[in-house]
């Protein structure tokens, strides 16, 4: 019998998502790094999504597993659904193959994204995987959930290894779901496999955007900008408003739009919200600003990130990559897993402006970003500090847990 202990990795599929390979690839990483002899599977990918892992890893024992997923479930045509549940229960039945399967965070076990059908479809999953093999929940943000499927989720989570990204998304699974959790860091705040590498070099990534060190300012949007605003138009305007606001105060500085989703789906990239600017004043971005919105992989995405003045971010994993590399980003926030990432767990509350409603878009937002421009000015140099040694606090939260997770894998192997 071989002894690599063969993992399947859940909810990672899209690498063109930088916080989701970021925790993906830091998650294979670290387990190589630290002895662990393993092949990696990935639900539901593609082969140059495999191809973007390796690279990113420098790890070929990689591969692709064809599980249904769940979105494939909820068709409106009932002999497709029928089909689907079918196949569904046939891949599902071959998780045994694997030693331990991992779903690895964000967000999306919460009803912020899905209700009803969704959120049972998830659950149901998790029930059925968990039955075949040893299921790991790693740096999740989970919940919250109401009424009947706040008790499903207790059913079903209870029996699971859960490892929360966050102080808050653990108390909540203990007060409110009674589930016992491990209290970690998201995992995209360690390292990533290229990224001291490509520091050392940093010039050479900034050459290519015409860009200097500290001169400039980073701007990420989101894809996703329904769950901020319902009105697109009065989300956009006062987006805008908030990026000739920065153009204002820092005349010296140059603007740089970073997507950090380039997902093929155009709905959930962030170069929709690009077009949804240009398109409403007439190429805006195009033309004030540095644009990088092709793939790249998420380690030099980190660099331009932190080798800016600060980061104005829709996208939480983009203010971890900036805090990462020890600079302040201002965080447009949509959801909890902000408030537990960045606001507590890593002390940064005061950075993070809650974002989400029409009121607040209807209301005084820019003013709040000049607010924290100001924090920023002010408190620069002992910001720096806060951010280098708290991070370094999250970095040691979530290694320990991965050793936790490493113990637990080769004794479940050796059983």
């Amino acid at each position: 019998m071989s002894d690599f202990v063969k993992i399947l990795i859940m909810n990672t599929y899209n690498t063109y998502n930088y916080g989701s390979m970021m925790m993906a690839e830091n998650f294979i990483s670290y387990l190589i790094n630290h002895g662990l002899r393993a092949d990696f599977y990935i639900e539901n990918t593609t082969k140059d999504n495999l191809i973007r892992l390796k690279e990113a890893t420098s790890y070929n024992n990689i591969f692709g597993d064809e599980m249904l997923s769940v979105d494939n479930l909820n068709s409106p045509n009932k002999l497709v659904k029928i089909k689907n549940k079918i196949v569904e229960q046939l891949k599902i039945g071959k998780v045994s193959f694997y030693d331990a399967a991992v779903i690895l965070g964000g967000d999306t076990f919460s009803e912020v994204y899905s209700k009803n059908v969704g959120v049972y479809l998830q659950l149901r999953k998790i029930a059925k995987i968990n039955k075949k093999c040893k299921l790991y929940m790693v740096g999740q943000t989970i919940g919250p959930y109401t009424g009947w499927r706040a008790k499903l989720a207790t059913k079903v989570f209870s029996k699971v290894k859960l490892f929360s990204r966050d102080d808050t998304s653990r108390n909540y699974l203990k007060d409110s779901l009674n589930i016992d959790a491990y209290s970690m860091r998201d995992l995209a705040f360690l390292d990533l496999n290229l990224q001291n590498d490509y520091d050392k070099n940093y010039q050479n990534i900034l050459d290519k955007y015409n860009l200097t060190n500290e001169e400039y300012i980073c701007v990420v949007g989101t894809g996703l900008a329904n769950l901020y605003c319902e009105d697109s138009i009065l989300f956009v305007n006062k987006f805008v408003e908030i990026i000739n606001s920065i153009k204002e105060r820092y005349s010296n500085k140059k603007l740089v739009w970073l997507s950090h989703v380039v997902t093929p789906k155009p709905d959930h990239s962030d170069n929709t919200m690009l077009e949804l600017i240009n398109n409403t004043k007439e190429s805006f971005i195009d033309n004030n600003m540095v644009v990088i919105n092709d793939p790249i992989l998420p380690a030099e995405a980190r660099i331009i990130l932190g080798h800016g003045y600060f980061t104005l971010t829709c996208r939480m994993h983009a203010a971890v990559s900036t805090f990462q590399m020890g600079k302040p980003a201002i965080c447009l926030s949509y959801s909890p897993k902000y408030r537990g990432v960045i606001a507590e767990g890593l002390d940064m509350a005061d950075l993070v402006i809650e974002s989400k409603g029409n009121e607040i878009w209807n209301g005084d937002i820019v003013k709040q970003v000049q607010n924290k421009m100001n924090y920023i000015d002010s408190n620069y140099a002992n910001l720096q500090k806060k951010i280098k040694n708290n991070v370094e606090s999250c970095k040691k939260i979530v290694s320990s847990n991965l050793d936790i997770i490493i113990k637990d894998m080769v004794s479940e192997k050796n059983e």
